[in-house]
């Protein structure tokens, strides 16, 4: 999401990038941001902090004599010479490299020393930007063939630290991209329903090793994936993961341990994802996942305020703040960019996915049984000894499906203004013609509440 500080005639445009998606609001591809040439500095922060790793990022701006800001693993004295960048790792606090692009904003003489740098090393701009274009599309092929397997899965998430963000942070600050995660002992068990004499010798524990596919869960932040979890593990008896590792809070209360798994154990039923189902630059290839995916969708309007409570309540899950908090520059740019993502987070997916289908949160509400057994048909699950589900255990998930561990008891909401309501309908409007094109089921529309905007409560 952009911010933007006005300093003259020129602006300083900071990108937040998004934990899930790795990807920010103007991230079109070369050549189609003409809008840089009126910016002096873009931050190039790349989505993981490896050895040696550098993505376009580092040379877009400089199409267009913008100053990149790095961070990142490399050594970027061996990409670009020094004084042509600004090192982030070079600050001890964010505040700090703010106060030294304030400095060189107002400093035109100190400025110049960096854009003249990038001048001359890029003095044909045009021709550059597509030699650079060729040259990154053909190194990033050459290390795919051979490290296939064993890079580019998780270089989706965004890897600065949270305290980085101010106010509208996008990035939880308790959660990292699972890179290296111990093993799983068999003997971690859970019993789900203690408290129930009638559910309480149900247990959830992982597969064999290897036994499973990787299946996605995938929903956009504040869509009741957390529940959604919660059924999964009940009905099948298995273990759902996480793409974020073990520093993400558990689903349940108590001796849970599905977020341990590591992401390719093959021992977990489904594996949370908020990302896109591949990553920059393999748009259109099979992923991680390799097309299978259960993509769950909420309605947008209610996923807003969702991830709003989580979000400024500092990431809590089940935290809630004033309503107060929602308005102003900060709420605009909020929502749109909660509708954009939204949208563009179910289109990919809609269309990457090739084996599973897409589950609606409303309808898994309104009819938990019906909806849950779509789902695990779509991922071929078969209980071996009640197939294909165990109708004790889909008796005591439903029984409990109501439990508060990761529950918010109340979620204030505000009306929204014309325009907002606007771009949010926009936004359901193209996931509904994604979803037609596929021949998959339609938002449930009616189950929606649409919440009038401000206009029409007048």
């Amino acid at each position: 999401m952009p911010v933007i500080e006005h300093k003259g005639n020129h602006q300083v445009i900071i990108l937040y990038w998004n934990t899930w998606f790795g990807l920010d609001d103007f991230d079109y591809g070369f050549g189609r941001t003409p809008f840089l040439d009126s910016y002096r500095f873009y931050l190039s922060f790349e989505n993981s902090l490896c050895l040696d790793y550098v993505t376009e990022k580092l040379y877009r701006p400089l199409q267009y004599n913008a100053v990149p800001v790095v961070y990142g693993g490399a050594d970027y004295s061996m990409y670009l010479p020094a004084g042509s960048y600004v090192n982030a790792m070079d600050f001890n606090s964010p505040e700090r490299l703010a106060n030294y692009l304030n400095k060189l904003m107002k400093d035109d003489e100190l400025y110049s020393t960096f854009s003249s740098l990038t001048a001359v090393v890029f003095h044909c701009r045009d021709t550059m930007a597509v030699r650079l274009q060729h040259v990154y599309f053909a190194t990033v092929t050459m290390l795919a063939f051979l490290l296939t397997g064993i890079t580019f899965q998780y270089h989706s998430d965004f890897a600065i630290p949270a305290d980085w963000i101010p106010n509208l942070s996008i990035v939880p600050n308790n959660i990292s991209r699972n890179h290296s995660v111990r093993s799983i002992a068999d003997s971690k068990v859970n019993y789900p329903w203690m408290d129930d004499p009638t559910c309480r010798h149900f247990s959830v524990q992982f597969a064999k090793n290897k036994s499973l596919p990787k299946w996605a869960l995938t929903s956009f932040p504040g869509s009741g994936v957390t529940w959604t979890r919660q059924l999964i593990e009940g009905v099948t008896g298995i273990y759902t993961g996480t793409a974020y590792g073990s520093t993400e809070p558990s689903i349940v209360d108590g001796n849970h341990h599905g977020n341990e798994a590591e992401h390719d154990c093959g021992c977990t039923i489904v594996i949370k994802d908020h990302g896109y189902p591949e990553t920059y630059p393999f748009i259109d290839t099979e992923g991680p996942y390799k097309n299978r995916g259960i993509l769950l969708l909420r309605n947008p309007f209610d996923a807003l305020f969702t991830f709003s409570h989580f979000l400024w309540s500092g990431n809590n899950q089940k935290g809630t703040v004033s309503p107060n908090v929602f308005n102003g520059t900060e709420w605009d740019e909020y929502i749109s960019y909660v509708a954009e993502e939204w949208a563009e987070h179910a289109d990919r997916w809609i269309r990457n996915i090739k084996h599973g289908t897409v589950i609606f949160y409303e309808r898994l509400l309104q009819d938990t049984e019906s909806e849950l057994r779509r789902l695990l048909k779509a991922i071929n699950f078969v209980d071996a000894n009640h197939p294909p589900v165990d109708p004790e255990r889909m008796r005591c998930t439903l029984k409990h499906k109501n439990r508060l561990d990761r529950k918010r008891s109340n979620k204030p909401k505000v009306p929204l203004r014309l325009k907002d309501h606007s771009i949010i309908m926009s936004s359901i409007e193209r996931v509904q013609e994604s979803l037609s094109k596929k021949g998959w089921p339609l938002l449930p529309l009616h189950l929606y509440d649409l919440h009038k905007p401000v206009k029409a409560l007048r």
